[in-house]
């Protein structure tokens, strides 16, 4: 198989189902931005496997990946078309394992009492990117959700949402794992 098939080359691409879209559209730059924090959380791993104090937390990352790969996959595809994908879709339970590895983290952080500087460790500083992204990625979403109701993903809002939380207490937490100190602000 080819990695090119010159079906692009003219600023257009098929969504699943076989709907012709300019590069330019709103679901391209929803499920770009996906790719975009998939990637990311491929650097931050890379990182990570270079300290022996996180190698855990590299599990939960890669399960997020492939949530990652179901909601973009999800998004790309028409609602009626969605239950012929062979993966699964996004379920609160996802969500939920989000919150409870927010909750174990935080749990072993001191509480904030101002804003912090994204930075640290480079893992912090990865993890802070990919929250960024995230929030992208969320905003893209609901932006294809008001144009096309019809098209949105189940949990999807919640699980990019709750994305976001993650990895910043993530930041925190690698920074308090590395013994880098936070730097408030103001």
């Amino acid at each position: 198989m080819k990695i090119y098939t010159k079906a692009g080359d003219h600023g257009c691409t098929a969504l699943f189902g076989g709907e012709q879209v300019s590069k330019s559209s709103e679901f391209l730059q929803a499920y770009g931005a996906l790719d975009e924090l998939g990637a990311v959380m491929g650097m931050l791993t890379s990182h990570m496997t270079a300290c022996s104090e996180l190698f855990d937390l590299i599990v939960p990352l890669q399960s997020i990946q492939k949530c990652l790969f179901i909601l973009s996959s999800s998004l790309a595809t028409p609602p009626d078309k969605r239950t012929k994908l062979k993966i699964g879709p996004l379920t609160g339970e996802n969500v939920k394992q989000l919150e409870d590895w927010i909750d174990h983290m935080e749990s072993e952080l001191v509480p904030l009492k101002s804003f912090i500087l994204p930075g640290g460790h480079i893992t912090a500083t990865v993890a802070q990117l990919a929250r960024t992204v995230a929030r992208r990625a969320e905003r893209e979403m609901i932006h294809c959700y008001e144009l096309r109701p019809i098209w949105k993903v189940p949990f999807s809002i919640e699980y990019i949402n709750r994305l976001s939380d993650y990895f910043f207490v993530l930041s925190r937490y690698f920074n308090l794992k590395m013994q880098q100190e936070e730097i408030s602000w103001p």
